[in-house]
């Protein structure tokens, strides 16, 4: 979903953040390619002439060593700008007055109560319909733009999300990794001097981990074969006696979430950091090394 779009588009205006210099000036020490994206050039003429059309995406500049840091912000985002549309190009996702128009739509069908006062304040001040609003913002070619990285994104991102598939098939090839460790658990049923099993017939406790039996128990267990019942003996002052019973297979039920954060963790649930590694991009601009002040 596209975050802020209507006003991020309509709102602001063009000549709010309007340079102080020529573009080409402030990045004359800037090589010709600036970066690379699905091994296609990205030039500094083609940054160049579009922030000069699109005035609202360059800030007031500062000094430096700021200055710096402004331009490499801008530089990436440009980049990047031009990773997006190369890959919703070869997606078959294009920029379109329809599309635009959807996602517009839905924005503002989203929007909570104070910010459709605002909108709703704004058409009549301006004395124009919804539809006339949505038609002017649809045809604007940088807002078609981004709500085609919209979907982009959402797609990779879809793309990258954890089914119950996923993870069952991940707990089948790692199962020996959650397979219970004989030196660390032991699996027996209790009963009582009557013979009746402690905790009941319908759930039994007979998965233990070793540190927490009594010693009295765990020397009589280790004694046992699995299937093999012992005589009565004395643990806590009770008499027990114990049926030994194999480790029980892993079970998936209380390792769904644990399983879903590495599946996560090894495909980097990060929708732009996978169209990084599919677009193999590149940045050659020098660095600011100041930190992001846009």
């Amino acid at each position: 979903m596209i975050k802020n779009l209507i006003f991020s588009a309509i709102v602001i205006p063009a000549a709010l953040f309007a340079s102080e210099s020529p573009l080409a000036e402030k990045f004359a020490d800037y090589p010709e390619v600036i970066g690379t994206v699905f091994e296609l050039p990205v030039t500094r003429q083609e940054m160049v002439d579009y922030y000069t059309a699109h005035a609202d995406k360059v800030p007031d500049w500062l000094e430096p060593p700021f200055l710096s840091a402004q331009k490499e912000n801008l530089a990436r985002a440009f980049i990047d700008m031009r990773e997006k549309a190369v890959a919703a190009e070869k997606n078959g996702i294009f920029p379109t007055r329809e599309r635009a128009e959807k996602h517009l739509r839905m924005e503002i069908a989203g929007l909570n109560a104070a910010a459709r006062t605002e909108l709703d304040a704004g058409l009549l001040a301006k004395q124009r319909t919804l539809d006339e609003y949505v038609a002017k913002v649809a045809a604007d070619p940088d807002f078609q733009r981004r709500a085609a990285e919209a979907d982009l994104m959402q797609l990779l991102a879809d793309q990258l999300k954890v089914s119950d598939r996923d993870i069952d098939e991940y707990f089948e090839k790692h199962k020996y990794e959650y397979s219970y460790n004989p030196n660390e658990y032991v699996c027996y049923v209790t009963y009582d001097e009557n013979g009746k099993i402690v905790g009941g017939e319908d759930k039994p406790n007979t998965l233990h981990q070793r540190n927490d039996v009594p010693q009295a128990v765990l020397a009589v267990a280790d004694k046992l074969k699995e299937g093999e019942t012992s005589g009565q003996f004395t643990a806590n002052g009770k008499k027990l006696s114990i049926k030994k019973l194999p480790l029980p297979d892993p079970s998936i039920e209380y390792r769904r979430k644990r399983i879903k954060n590495v599946i996560e963790s090894e495909r980097a649930l990060d929708a732009t950091g996978a169209l990084h590694r599919l677009s193999g991009v590149t940045y050659n601009i020098p660095m600011g090394g100041i930190g992001d002040f846009l």
